[in-house]
């Protein structure tokens, strides 16, 4: 398990789901892309980093994978 309580883990959902939304928003991915579907495995500490280094994470992966 990434983080021992459910509600560390929601925690990372939640922040996950926005740092995505978020990227998709700015960048206008949402009106020029097709959906798609995407899956993160946050590492074991990755409850400890600050919302905006996994928003920088999330979103060199999206540019990485040109989504």
């Amino acid at each position: 398990k990434v983080a021992p309580l459910a509600v560390e883990r929601n925690l990372l959902r939640r922040r996950g789901a926005a740092a995505v939304r978020d990227t998709l928003k700015h960048h206008d991915f949402l009106t020029t892309r097709p959906p798609f579907i995407g899956i993160f495995f946050f590492k074991k500490d990755a409850n400890q980093a600050p919302y905006h280094l996994l928003r920088s994470d999330i979103e060199h992966l999206l540019y990485s994978y040109r989504l």
